[in-house]
């Protein structure tokens, strides 16, 4: 086909692939949009992928700002010129300048700067068409595969990465990828999501043996399924790497000296790495504290607790949207036993901020349900409502900002999502019953939140 009969308005990019409107709800939240910059990969080629969606991002999201919406593709273009696969430098060519054209034109930018570029993508989607690539087309799969985990649309991100592994099965980081979707089926147990993942960072570390990155994901999942041995391997692994200067392989090492009970030396690791600055080396000083409190008598043990907070608000400045830091500070205020007039307070504020999406946010509260039954078991809080509050909270970030139309335009949530609130349903339900003597008359409070759900949970789901 001839370049004047295409369209460059039909070139596949992130303003083709149909995501703008759950691209702004997801990132409606500034901190969860801020947190795409904090990602870090680690070589050019991998950060290409973040540079090419930053693009689209920032001015989907912030296109009434006065602000140059091209410089992510200024740094994507640098490192596409250095690329080696001609297949990938291709594609990755392909949507950048489509999406260079897009924000162009979106502008107002003049017809002579707009022609500039369409020209040359024309260029290259017509090259593209005509060749009918299958390793671009991967690699194409792949960068919108990227983008669709970051919306969160996993099960869609997990056929285009397939797709491009049974064309191209030798690349590490899709197998990366692949791992932070593939485990999210609502129909898993944690313990199978985990083993799933271990699959796919195994695989990674076959193609790329030197995978920072894979090896600290790999020995953390290691550890969450207490498998001390294989994650005492994998960690001499690592550490014939220079890491000094990574957290996340920092704060790996240091949850493994935690879980063999070495507090002291977790503590000794994270505490040289304050130099830089990082929320991770905070959170899990912050963790290691929590866990030390729990070896000593009342009297250390609410000091440890004290040095806890202090690390997981440090931890929470610097990062609003950290799952793990907003749980880690819940547990430190139940183990203190703040009156629950903090802990609410506290619960409220994440209701209003919205520091991460709401489906996170109602698996951070399912979390939080069990970290409060776990807490009292150690150091029991004296008002059992708190329960209670989690789970309204739960249903009214579902019924505001989990609904979506279903193909006959009635209001459904998502299987994952009915998954998350059955649990806490569950837990709750269960929770009343063991602790009836003090919390008998919330019970109906109970049923009116499940009568606000219950249409939700007994549709279909999408």
């Amino acid at each position: 086909m001839s370049n004047d009969k295409l369209n460059w308005k039909d070139a596949p990019c992130h303003f083709t692939w149909g995501m703008d409107r759950t691209v702004q709800k997801v990132h409606e939240s500034s901190s969860v949009f801020q947190g795409e910059n904090a990602e870090l990969y680690s070589d050019d080629e991998e950060s290409c992928y973040m540079f090419v969606y930053l693009a689209y991002l920032e001015f989907l999201v912030c296109r009434n700002v006065d602000q140059k919406f091209d410089g992510s593709l200024d740094k994507a273009d640098k490192i596409i010129g250095k690329m080696r696969d001609e297949s990938g430098k291709r594609a990755f060519q392909l949507v950048s300048l489509a999406n260079r054209a897009w924000i162009l034109s979106m502008s107002g930018e003049s017809p002579e700067a707009i022609a500039s570029v369409t020209s040359q993508l024309l260029k290259v989607y017509g090259d593209y068409l005509s060749d009918n690539n299958k390793k671009e087309t991967a690699y194409l799969n792949a960068i919108e595969a990227f983008a669709l985990r970051r919306i969160l649309l996993n099960e869609k991100s997990e056929e285009k990465y397939q797709f491009a592994i049974r064309v191209i099965p030798d690349i590490a980081m899709w197998y990366y990828e692949l791992e932070r979707v593939a485990g999210s089926s609502p129909m898993m147990n944690s313990s199978q999501k985990t083993r799933a993942k271990i699959k796919h960072f195994k695989k990674a570390l076959q193609f790329k043996p030197d995978y920072i990155r894979c090896m600290v994901k790999l020995i953390d999942c290691y550890l969450r399924v207490g498998n001390v041995r294989d994650a005492r391997v994998e960690l001499n692994h690592l550490e014939q790497y220079d890491t000094s200067g990574i957290a996340t392989a920092i704060c790996v090492r240091a949850s493994f000296y935690n879980t063999v009970n070495d507090n002291d030396k977790a503590l000794r690791i994270l505490f040289k790495a304050e130099k830089l600055n990082h929320s991770d080396i905070d959170k899990n000083i912050a963790i290691t504290y929590i866990l030390k409190s729990k070896s000593v008598s009342p009297l250390k043990r609410n000091k440890y607790l004290k040095d806890a907070l202090t690390y997981v608000e440090k931890c929470l400045l610097k990062h609003p949207g950290s799952y793990y830091g907003i749980a880690t500070k819940f547990e430190v205020l139940c183990l203190l036993k703040e009156s629950t007039d903090i802990v609410e307070n506290f619960l409220r504020k994440l209701i209003v901020d919205r520091p991460l999406p709401p489906s996170h946010l109602l698996s951070l509260f399912l979390k939080m349900m069990k970290i409060f039954e776990e807490a009292n078991k150690f150091n029991p809080h004296p008002d059992h409502e708190i329960v209670l509050t989690l789970y309204e909270n739960m249903v009214q970030v579902a019924l505001q900002g989990c609904l979506k139309n279903d193909d006959n335009g009635e209001m459904i949530l998502s299987a994952t999502v009915k998954v998350i609130l059955n649990e806490a349903k569950t837990f709750v339900d269960r929770y009343l019953k063991k602790n009836r003597n003090v919390l008998n008359e919330r019970n109906e409070r109970f049923l009116e939140l499940n009568e606000r759900l219950l249409p939700y949970l007994n549709n279909d789901a999408i």
